[in-house]
C-alpha cells in the first residue's frame, strides 16, 4: 500500500470521532468534557476533506463538512483579544493570552484553501483577524530574537524553542500567501540562523538541554519550510532531524525520556514531524509507524492536533512512498553514541537500555524537568519497565540522592560517560557515583550501582523507578502486591526477585518498595494526586560499609 493511500484511509476513519466532538458553536470538547483551544485546528481537516478529491472520499464538497470546517475557525477567532493573541487553555486550564503560531499557520492554510467557497464577508472578516494575529506573532518574534540571551543561546548551546522554530514558519507562509515579500525575506532570514545553529545531534535544544518528544515538532516547522522555500540547507537539516528521531526511540517507537529535559515518559508520541521524511527509505519507514501509531489509537481523532498534522503531511508525501511499519528494527542502530550531550543507547535483541548524564542549568521554570534520572531499561515483552524520565524537585526519582554535611543533593554537578564500558560516572561535590552495564544478552541484564569515598556520615540512597499502570500487580516474595490507589510500601530482602510484568528482577542487597510517586507534570497549573500517572520507586541504601550492590533483570 501507498504510503498516500494509508493516510487518506486514516484521516476518514477519524471523522465520525472528530464530528462527535464538535458543538453546535463549533467549538471542538474532549470527551471528558474539557476544552482546549488546539483542538479547534481541526477545520483545516475539514476545509481539506471538502477540498480534495480522492477516490472514497465521501465528504468531497459536502456542505456540511464546509459548515464544520468555518465554524471551528470561527470559534477560534471568538478567542482572540483585540491584539490579536490567542487565549491559550488547555483541558479547561487557563495560560492566558499568547501569540499562537500553529493556529495561525492552520488557519491561513485553511482560507487558502476555502476562499473560492466563502462569501466576501467571511474573508474580509478572518482576513482582519489574520492581520491582527500576524502582527502580534512579528512582535513575538522580535521581542525573542532582540534579547540578548538569544544569540548566545543559538550559536553557543544549539537551543531554540520549538514554538519559536514555528513563530518564523508561520510568517514566512502568510508572506508567501499574501503576496509578501519582505515577510518572507525577514522569515528566511532568521530560519538561515536556526538552520546554522543546528547541533550536532541533529536538533536544537531547549533550555540548553536535550529534548526528544518537542524535536520532532522543531522538525516539522524546519520541513515544511524546506518544502515551501527550496531552500536546500533546510533540506539537508530535516536529514540529520531524522536521525536523531531514530535515535532517540524505543523500539516501540515511543519517545527515549532519560535524556528529554521536558517530557516525562508517555505512550502518547509527539503530534507532530516532519513530511520531507517521505523522501528516503528510511524516513518513509519513520513516517510510516508515527501515522499508524495515530490510526491504532484508541477512539483515534479525539487527538485532533496530531490529526491536523497528519492532514496537512498527506499534502506533501512523496507518491510512491510505500507503507511500510514492520521495518523499524532495521533502521533503528545497536549503539547510539552521543559524547557531546553525555548520551549512548544500546540495543540487543528485545532489550534498549540508555544512559544520559548531561547537566543542565536548573531553572525555576514549570516546564523543565531536573535531569536526575540517568538510566532506563526497555524489552520488547514488557514495554518500559524501568525509568520514566525526569521531575522538578523530587529527589525520590533521582538515580543518585546524596546525603552529605546534611544535604540532600540529587542533580549532579557534572557526569561522564564510563570509557570502555556502558555507563555513566555522576559527581555530587566530591563523591562520584557510578551505574554500569555489566552484562546484556538475550535473556538478561545485569547493573552494578556504587559510591566511593563516603564516610561514615554520609548516604545515598539509589532510587529505580518502577513504570506501572493502575491495575498492575507485582509479586515480592510469597506475597502479591497491586498498584492501586493506595499507598504502600513493601520490603524487599537481599536476592529474593520481584516479578513483574514478564520480568524477574533481583538485588544483592536489601531494598524497599514504595507506591505512589507523583512526578510534578509541567502541564497541570495545579499539581494533583493522578494515579494513572503514578510511579512505584525501588530504594536501596549506600554506606561506607556497604557501598555498591547489583540488580539483574531476567525475561
Amino acid at each position: 500500500m501507498k504510503l498516500r493511500e494509508y493516510c487518506y484511509n486514516t484521516l476518514l476513519k477519524a471523522y465520525e470521532n472528530v464530528c462527535k466532538s464538535q458543538a453546535d458553536s463549533g467549538k471542538f470538547v474532549n470527551p471528558d468534557g474539557t476544552y482546549t483551544v488546539y483542538q479547534q485546528y481541526a477545520g483545516f481537516y475539514f476545509a481539506w476533506l471538502y477540498t480534495e478529491n480522492f477516490s472514497g472520499n465521501p465528504y468531497y464538497m459536502d456542505p456540511k463538512t464546509l459548515e464544520r470546517a468555518i465554524a471551528g475557525w470561527d470559534y477560534f477567532c471568538s478567542t482572540l483579544d483585540e491584539d490579536g493573541r490567542t487565549h491559550i487553555v488547555t483541558a479547561n486550564q487557563d495560560w492566558g493570552y499568547h501569540a499562537d503560531e500553529w493556529g495561525l499557520y492552520y488557519w491561513i492554510n485553511t482560507l487558502d484553501l476555502l476562499k473560492p467557497y466563502l462569501d466576501a464577508e467571511k474573508i474580509d472578516h478572518w482576513n482582519s483577524s489574520i492581520a491582527k494575529a500576524v502582527l502580534s506573532l512579528r512582535e513575538a518574534i522580535d521581542r525573542e530574537r532582540n534579547s540578548e540571551k538569544f544569540r548566545e543561546d543559538l550559536f553557543k548551546y544549539h537551543t531554540v524553542r520549538n514554538h519559536f522554530a514555528w513563530y518564523v514558519l508561520c510568517y514566512y507562509r502568510y508572506g508567501m500567501l499574501y503576496n509578501r515579500p519582505d515577510m518572507m525575506d525577514y522569515a528566511a532570514k532568521i530560519m538561515d540562523e536556526i538552520l546554522d545553529s543546528q547541533s550536532p545531534e541533529g536538533t536544537w535544544l531547549e533550555a540548553r538541554t536535550p529534548v526528544v518528544h518537542y524535536a520532532d515538532v522543531t522538525a516539522c516547522a524546519i520541513s515544511i519550510y524546506a518544502l515551501l522555500s527550496k531552500n536546500p540547507k533546510a533540506d539537508r537539516a530535516v536529514e540529520k532531524c531524522l536521525d536523531y528521531a531514530i535515535n532517540t526511540l524505543y523500539p516501540d517507537f515511543t519517545n527515549i525520556e532519560v535524556l528529554d529535559g521536558r517530557n516525562k515518559y508517555s505512550d502518547r508520541i509527539s503530534a507532530h514531524t516532519a513530511p520531507t521524511y517521505s523522501r528516503s527509505e528510511k524516513g518513509t519507514i519513520y513516517l510510516s509507524n508515527w501515522i499508524k501509531h495515530f490510526n491504532e489509537s484508541e477512539n483515534f481523532g479525539v487527538n485532533r492536533q496530531g490529526l491536523v498534522v497528519i492532514t496537512d503531511i498527506v499534502r506533501y508525501l512523496e507518491e510512491d512512498a510505500e507503507f511500510m511499519p514492520e521495518r523499524l528494527p532495521e533502521i533503528m542502530p545497536p549503539v547510539t553514541f552521543y559524547p557531546r550531550i553525555k548520551t549512548k543507547v544500546l540495543r540487543s535483541g528485545s532489550w534498549c537500555v540508555p544512559f544520559c548524564c548531561f547537566e543542565q542549568t536548573t531553572v525555576d521554570n514549570r516546564w523543565y524537568l531536573h535531569r536526575a534520572v540517568l538510566f532506563s531499561v526497555f524489552h520488547t515483552k514488557t514495554g518500559l519497565l524501568l525509568g520514566g524520565g525526569n521531575s522538578i524537585s523530587q529527589p525520590q526519582v533521582a538515580t543518585f540522592n546524596v546525603i552529605t554535611k546534611g544535604l540532600s543533593r540529587y542533580i549532579p554537578d557534572r557526569g561522564e560517560l564510563i570509557e570502555n564500558g556502558d555507563g555513566v560516572n555522576v559527581y555530587y561535590g566530591d563523591r562520584k557515583c557510578t551505574v554500569k552495564l555489566v552484562r546484556m544478552d538475550s535473556r538478561s541484564v545485569k547493573f552494578s550501582f556504587s559510591a566511593e569515598g563516603l564516610t561514615e556520615t554520609e548516604r545515598v540512597y539509589v532510587n529505580i523507578p518502577v513504570c506501572v499502570k493502575p491495575g498492575d500487580d507485582m509479586q515480592v516474595g510469597n506475597s502479591k502486591v497491586e498498584f492501586k490507589e493506595h499507598y504502600f510500601m513493601v520490603e524487599i530482602p537481599e536476592a529474593q526477585e520481584i516479578i513483574f510484568k514478564s520480568a524477574r528482577i533481583a538485588f544483592t542487597e536489601h531494598a524497599v518498595l514504595s507506591y505512589p510517586v507523583f512526578r510534578y507534570s509541567p502541564y497541570r497549573k495545579k499539581q494533583a494526586r493522578n494515579y494513572s500517572e503514578a510511579t512505584g520507586i525501588i530504594t536501596l541504601e549506600l554506606d561506607y560499609l556497604a557501598p555498591g550492590f547489583e540488580m539483574e533483570i531476567t525475561i
